[in-house]
C-alpha cells in the first residue's frame, strides 16, 4: 500500500537519471550467480535527496557511505535489483515504495551510494 508523504518535499523532478537492469548468469566454476553487464531500461526525471551518511574502517581503510532517496515518477517494473547512474554516481537500489508526494504518485528508490554491485552476485 502506498505511503502518503505528507511532510517530506520530494522537489522538482530536475536530475536526469538512467536506470539499469543486472543480466546475470551463473559462474561457471562455482556455479553462484554474478552480474556480468548492466543493461539500460530508462532515462526518466527524478529528484535526488542525500539522507545521511556513514564512514566505515574496513580492509585498513576508510570508505564512505552515502544513503539517498530518489524519487521518480511511478513506473512498472522498477525493482531493488537495479541500480540508478546520475553523473559519474551509481545507486544501488535497497528498497522501491510506491508514495504520494504533493498529491503526484511516485516511487521512492532508497539506495546506497559507495558500494558498487558490478560483479558477483546480484
Amino acid at each position: 500500500m502506498p505511503s502518503y508523504t505528507s511532510g517530506a518535499d520530494a522537489g522538482a523532478l530536475d536530475a536526469r537519471i538512467t536506470l539499469e537492469e543486472p543480466v546475470v548468469e551463473v559462474d561457471p566454476e562455482t556455479g553462484e550467480p554474478m552480474v556480468t553487464e548492466w543493461l539500460h531500461v530508462a532515462d526518466v526525471w527524478a529528484s535526488i535527496r542525500v539522507t545521511g551518511g556513514v564512514e566505515l574502517y574496513a580492509s585498513d581503510q576508510w570508505r564512505g557511505e552515502r544513503t539517498t532517496r530518489i524519487y521518480i515518477r511511478k513506473r512498472k517494473g522498477v525493482t531493488n535489483q537495479m541500480r540508478v547512474l546520475h553523473d559519474d554516481t551509481v545507486y544501488n537500489i535497497e528498497a522501491v515504495s510506491p508514495v504520494f508526494v504533493q498529491r503526484r504518485a511516485l516511487l521512492e528508490l532508497r539506495c546506497d551510494e559507495g558500494m558498487i554491485r558490478d560483479g558477483g552476485q546480484p
